[in-house]
This record gives structure tokens, sequence and C-alpha cells, in this order.
């Protein structure tokens, strides 16, 4: 399985590591860092120490570098804690909460932080810690199971994005998302939309976001 999915996928990847499959690259002035969750876990760690060591070697540079930028993580699984993982514990953030805790705590000392991901067949827009916002798209729909429990998550759902936003909603549906960044201003600007149709060209807008950059008093805050 790892050989097919090297073969197909990972040759096309940036080498950033050697020898590893997480890595990170630039687009315009915005950065990514690509975590692979599955393949270096250490006991309570998802990450391993090494990748999770370059994850914050990256934010630190980026930081350095230009504060003003945009920096995305990206995780194949979901980060916020009100998806319910079922039968799959060892493939979800939530069974490794002082890991996820350390890495929301870690980027609290960071502006302009936004963590993207996918896989769960549903997409959605939620605040997983004071300014630091997940966006998610799945090309497939299936309506997720939330967890309301306040005691449960500290999650702020902003938009969960189901078959109550179309009624042409099923287990097959293609979601789209685009994110529109804007460095030029200051504070720096994204605008996350949303769009549910079977190509890019016959989308339709279902729901759209826009956050604002820190300030230097605020951390990043929907507008």
């Amino acid at each position: 399985m790892a050989q097919v999915w090297n073969e197909y996928m990972g040759k096309s990847n940036p080498k950033t590591y050697a020898g590893k499959t997480y890595y990170n690259f630039k687009h315009a002035d915005s950065n990514f860092f690509v975590l692979d969750f599955r393949s270096y876990s250490e006991g309570s760690s998802a990450l391993g120490s090494t990748q999770k060591q370059a994850l914050k070697d990256w934010m630190m540079a980026n930081n350095a570098s230009n504060p003003n930028a945009w920096s995305f993580i990206c995780t194949p699984v979901a980060f916020t804690t009100n998806i319910d993982c079922g039968n799959n514990q060892d493939d979800c953030w939530q069974s490794y909460s002082s890991e996820r805790q350390e890495i929301i705590d870690f980027l609290a000392d960071y502006d302009n932080v936004v963590i993207l991901s996918g896989g769960e067949h549903f997409s959605y827009a939620v605040e997983v810690g004071a300014g630091l916002w997940e966006f998610s798209t799945s090309p497939m729909g299936a309506y997720p199971e939330v967890t309301q429990d306040p005691f449960k998550t500290t999650d702020d759902v902003k938009r969960w994005i189901g078959d109550e936003d179309i009624s042409a909603f099923g287990g097959f549906s293609t979601w789209i998302s685009i994110i529109d960044v804007d460095s030029t201003v200051s504070p720096p600007t994204i605008v996350v939309t949303y769009y549910h149709g079977d190509t890019v060209k016959s989308k339709e807008e279902v729901y759209s976001i826009k956050l604002q950059g820190a300030d230097g008093t605020d951390k990043v805050k929907a507008v």
C-alpha cells in the first residue's frame, strides 16, 4: 500500500525533508506545511518528535521572514474536537489531545495561521482556538455527527455545511472551497468560499467567511 501511495502521489510532492513524506512549500507569499498524520506516530504523538519540530521550525522561520504573511497547516484528518471519530480512534486528533493542545498553545504565539483539513467527507468552518481557524472541504458528502456537548469540546462551530444548505445534497455531492488571500492590505485578509457543484464551472456558492489577520491588538477574527 505504501508503494502504491508513493508512486501515485508521493513522488509528486516537494522533497523538503529528505526521505520524509511531510513537506512544506510556498505559493506567492503564503506558506504551507503538509503534515503526515499516519506515518510517524510515537506513543502519544501522532506526528513524532522530528516532524513536530520541523513544523515548529517552519512556523518560526515564517514569522521571522514575514509576520504579515498567512501560514496554512494542512492535516489529512479533522483538527476540531467536534468530530465523532467512531471506530477510527487511531486516525483522529482527539486521540492525541495533549499533542493537539501543545500545537494550539505553540501557535498562540504566532499570527495569521490557518488549519486546512479534509478526509471527513463533509465541509465546515470552525474556530478551534483563539484566532485559530480550521476550514475543511471534502468532495464527497456525508452529513457529520457533531458533538454538541459543551463539556466535550471548546471549539466554536461557525458553520457545518450539510443537507440544510442545498436540497440536492446527498452521499455523493461535490464540494469545492476557494481561498482568496490578500496580504497587500494591513491587516491581511483571507476569504474562504464554499461551493457545491459537479465542476468548478457549474459551482453554486453556499457559504463564505472572511478572516482579518492580527493587527497587533486583536488575533485573527471573522469580519
